[in-house]
């Protein structure tokens, strides 16, 4: 994925581009006037719109949105994985207080 940006001349000014390219099928797909909607840690969204020419040969625009996720090999998590993630942390007993010897402590203390 790359963002730049370009002259638009449809817009009749510089507006920014976002592209990416599938690297096994070689598709290239563009966001154009993009704006960042948000990041957070390794995620991040991308508004704009995708340019297609419909049956009449006229250019129509395409209102879009893209999550980013960075990083190889992740996937979002299913709405159950989220639900007993929840469900856990709820549950969750706390932490027991550790057990303090008083007579060692203190015989520690006395040099003992």
């Amino acid at each position: 994925m790359s963002i730049n940006t370009t002259q638009d001349n449809r817009l009749n000014r510089v507006s920014k581009t976002a592209k990416l390219t599938h690297t096994r099928y070689g598709s290239t797909y563009e966001l154009m006037d993009v704006d960042i909607l948000w990041i957070e840690g390794d995620n991040f969204a991308l508004s704009g719109f995708e340019q297609n020419k419909n049956e009449a040969g006229e250019v129509v625009d395409y209102a879009q949105s893209w999550l980013c996720l960075l990083g190889v090999g992740r996937r979002l998590k299913t709405e159950s994985e989220l639900y007993e993630e929840q469900h856990a942390r709820r549950n969750k007993k706390p932490a027991p207080e550790p057990f303090l010897d008083w007579a060692a402590a203190s015989a520690k203390v006395r040099g003992g």
